[in-house]
């Protein structure tokens, strides 16, 4: 069964399938690991105006043992791009890794809002970006 839940910070959301929804609560300080049988991965990108960035990728089980990562450098033109790109490289990894039920968390309110689709239309800036991941959580 696919399963995926997109948190901002450490708030809960859940959805089936690739029907995400966003819970709007305020974000919690501190990392709290995912239900057990499932996998969280955090995804953070940065951006420097000099179109300089960076992304990061961390999978961890319920027993917070890190079972994947992945960061580089990218080149992106805005910040949402960079996290766009980042949560991208993060569920890849996730499928990578065999995994079919997990948790995404990202600090990022404007990509959630995006690829729960509750902003319509989607930003044109990361509209094919919404597309690999769609496709990605398809593939899941």
């Amino acid at each position: 069964m696919r399963q995926l839940q997109l948190m901002i910070g450490s708030s809960k959301s859940y959805s089936e399938g690739t029907n995400v929804s966003e819970d709007i609560e305020a974000p919690t300080l501190f990392w709290q690991p995912p239900p057990v049988r499932q996998v969280k991965v955090n995804v953070d990108g940065g951006f420097k105006h000099n179109n300089k960035g960076s992304f990061g990728a961390v999978i961890r089980d319920s027993n917070v043992l890190v079972l994947a990562a992945c960061f580089g450098p990218i080149i992106v033109s805005s910040a949402i791009q960079a996290e766009a790109i980042t949560m991208r490289q993060g569920l890849d990894l996730v499928r990578l890794a065999g995994f079919n039920i997990c948790v995404v968390e990202s600090d990022c309110r404007e990509l959630i809002s995006a690829v729960s689709k509750k902003v319509l239309p989607r930003p044109i800036e990361i509209y094919s970006l919404l597309k690999d991941i769609d496709i990605v959580l398809w593939s899941l």
